[in-house]
């Protein structure tokens, strides 16, 4: 999956913000489909549950429209189509077995 985002980041509600520094935000597709620009939805920053109680928002209070968004994979550049898709491992790398105390993929504790 290949999604660009692009935000206005003056339109971010610092309010909002969970501890003053991470933004939550939901990516919203429009119903329509693609519009002219060839952007597939928009950005809208969200406010927690805890964050609304915290200021007297009401519930279903919505937080702003920050910017817009591209899903690539939507305009025909699909994931399976793309450079990483064929791109292969190192040599270093394409016969490697896993080494049991780097590798944590069978969870094994070294100690």
């Amino acid at each position: 999956m290949s999604i660009t985002l692009n935000w206005d980041i003056t339109r971010i509600e610092q309010k909002y913000l969970k501890q003053g520094k991470y933004i939550d935000a939901r990516l919203i597709a429009y119903e329509e489909g693609r519009d002219d620009r060839g952007q597939d939805g928009m950005i809208a920053q969200t406010i927690s549950k805890a964050i609304k109680q915290e200021l007297g928002l009401d519930e279903k209070a919505r937080g702003p429209i920050i910017g817009n968004y591209i899903d690539w994979d939507s305009q025909g550049q699909s994931s399976g189509n793309s450079w990483a898709s064929k791109v292969k491992p190192a040599k270093a790398f394409q016969n490697r077995t896993p080494d049991p105390i780097t590798d944590d993929s069978d969870n094994v504790i070294p100690f």
